[in-house]
């Protein structure tokens, strides 16, 4: 019976869902239902765009823009391509930046199908724009509606999930890798450039075949790279939908050509759908879905022992806080998913939540977007918020204990 008894981890964080830095972008959603945002930022956060998805899995793409830093909204844009209005799941959005100046910005959305025993998926859907505001028609890739015969294939053969869930651009060349992962829980990369203007890409390639056994064992899913401190170095952070394991890592050293064997990751990092930014002093700040696993007497990890903090922030000085349980970063709960029964429980928070946008300027002033129900009145339908932060005031106030340090 001791198998059973379920104790909470001892988590140590800064709780900031209580203080007033939270602004509702939405919360009129069809099912009720609003979820998954991206941000994009322009000229220096002058212009925000947010993009989000209504409805779970299938749903249109929904973009509201902010001239403010994220303190007011507008109403949802109305001067969309039509092929927005039939749009699959979590589109994401990046900036590409040419190595003459240029840019372009990429969003895309995945189709699998939404079946993982049919597996009818349908490859992913890309807009262009070159100044962020107005998009190009979806354009499918590695799906049967397809245009271009090179890109096309029969329902099936292609079920991204997350696409792209992270993409960086490749060392010395106008090109990128976009990465998503399928139902078998295979991590995929796309190489991503440009001829004569016009989009090219390659067949997508696993990245973890070395280490399938490891891959498969903790159903890899939903990475994120960022590039370190250390030249030529990248870190690959990695959901592991198994729910049998922290969350894990992997390391490139030659700018993210290969991998070595991904490692698993401590508890105060561990989570789902990690998204990493920048101070300006190089501080990394990533946010994700707190993910826990109550101790038990076997120490087993399993979706029975599982619970949720809500969305965090954690602040590193370098990837040695991020890969060691002993660091020297802040673990921060920007704000507080409601559960429908906590028990009385009020750490505990609703998991459907994370699946950030961020923006910090070159004061550290943020605005991330996320989604959930963050209404402690309404804790059946999400909405999408925007929370705001002075990071460089967050970091002072904790060491002078304005923040008390919580344990559970």
């Amino acid at each position: 019976m001791l198998t059973f008894i379920k104790m909470p981890v001892s988590l140590k964080y800064y709780d900031l869902s209580n203080t007033n830095n939270i602004v509702l972008v939405d919360d009129q959603g069809k099912n009720k239902y609003l979820a998954h945002p991206d941000l994009l930022s322009l000229d220096d956060g002058k212009k925000l765009v947010a993009f989000y998805v209504n409805g779970h899995g299938k749903g249109e793409t929904i973009v509201k823009t902010s001239s403010d830093y994220g303190k007011t909204w507008s109403k949802r844009r109305t001067d969309l391509p039509n092929s927005f209005k039939n749009t699959e799941e979590t589109p994401t959005i990046f900036t590409l930046n040419f190595n003459n100046g240029k840019k372009k910005y990429l969003l895309i959305s995945a189709r699998p199908g939404w079946n993982a025993k049919n597996k009818k998926g349908e490859g992913f859907d890309i807009s262009l724009s070159d100044d962020g505001i107005n998009y190009s028609e979806h354009v499918n890739y590695f799906g049967p509606n397809a245009k271009q015969e090179e890109y096309r294939r029969k329902k099936g053969v292609w079920n991204p999930i997350v696409a792209f869930s992270t993409m960086h651009k490749i060392a010395n060349e106008d090109a990128w890798y976009g990465y998503f992962h399928d139902y078998d829980f295979i991590i995929y990369r796309i190489k991503i450039t440009f001829k004569d203007n016009k989009l090219v890409l390659s067949e997508p390639e696993k990245v973890f075949e070395k280490y399938r056994s490891i891959e498969k064992k903790h159903k890899f899913s939903e990475v994120q790279i960022f590039k370190t401190k250390n030249k030529d170095q990248m870190m690959m952070l990695i959901r592991t939908e198994a729910r049998n394991s922290n969350s894990y890592y992997a390391i490139s050293n030659d700018n993210g050509k290969t991998f070595l064997e991904p490692k698993e990751l401590p508890n105060h990092i561990t989570g789902d759908r990690h998204k990493v930014f920048f101070t300006s002093d190089n501080k990394i700040v990533i946010f994700f879905r707190k993910i826990d696993y109550y101790q038990n007497f076997m120490n087993i990890k399993s979706k029975f022992y599982m619970y949720s903090h809500g969305l965090m922030m954690f602040i590193a000085n370098d990837i040695n806080d991020i890969i060691n349980p002993e660091h020297h970063g802040y673990l921060v709960k920007l704000g507080h998913t409601y559960i429908k029964n906590s028990g009385g429980i009020n750490y505990l928070a609703n998991p459907d939540t994370g699946y950030t946008g961020a923006y910090i300027d070159k004061n550290d002033k943020l605005v991330v977007i996320s989604y959930g129900k963050f209404k402690k009145d309404d804790r059946k339908n999400t909405c999408i918020v925007a929370f705001h932060l002075d990071l460089k005031k967050v970091i002072e106030d904790i060491k002078t204990n304005k923040f008390l340090l919580q344990t559970k």
